[in-house]
This record gives structure tokens, C-alpha cells and sequence, in this order.
């Protein structure tokens, strides 16, 4: 139940290396407080993203590429209250989470 949950995670699991990070979403589901999502497609994430806003969770995680994150933007853009944003980058060229000097490794949930 989102309202239990203080972050939601939208993930992509179409996004370029969304099927090399399984052990990234298996840590992920085994946190308490976290609510994964894998919405099919643009729509659907946006809808999802407006969820997680609406039921006051503190952040918002798009992890997958550009679009993933540009759906969960706007939907949060688009939301009276604005939680925090994150961004695991699993898409195939990044070029936002380049452009802001996000890594792959830095988001490594190992122990």
C-alpha cells in the first residue's frame, strides 16, 4: 500500500540494463517503506508517479532511462505536492543522468 510507503520506485524494467540490475530490484523489495512499481509504458508511469505524489510518499525514484525520468518529472511537475526526485539510471544512454554526473555504480545496493 502506497500510503505505508515513504518512497515509491518506477522501474522501467524495459530500460536498457534494467535485466542486469535484478539483484538491485530484489535489495530494493526488501526494504521496508518502499513501493516498486513497473508500470507498461509512458502512461502508465505518469499515472503511477501522480500515485505516489497524491499519497504523500517523500521521494519519487525513476529508475530507468531519459523517458522514465521526463514521465515521472512530469507527473510530479503536474502534482500539488512535489516529493523528492531521484533517479537510478538504467537506460541504455543516460544522457540526463550523464549530464548531471550520475554513475550506475554509485547506485549499487551491494553489502
Amino acid at each position: 500500500m502506497l500510503a505505508q510507503a515513504r518512497t515509491v520506485v518506477i522501474w522501467n524494467s524495459s530500460a536498457g540494463s534494467a535485466g542486469s540490475a535484478d539483484r538491485v530490484l530484489e535489495r530494493l523489495r526488501k526494504m521496508s517503506n518502499v513501493a516498486i512499481r513497473q508500470p507498461a509504458g509512458r502512461s502508465a508511469a505518469i499515472r503511477e508517479a501522480m500515485r505516489a505524489a497524491r499519497d504523500g510518499v517523500e521521494l519519487v525514484v525513476a529508475a530507468g532511462g531519459d523517458g522514465t525520468v521526463n514521465s515521472v518529472v512530469d507527473a510530479l511537475m503536474s502534482s500539488d505536492r512535489r516529493p523528492a526526485l531521484g533517479i537510478l539510471p538504467l537506460g541504455t544512454g543516460n544522457d540526463l543522468a550523464r549530464l548531471l554526473g550520475l554513475v550506475r555504480e554509485r547506485f549499487s545496493l551491494s553489502s
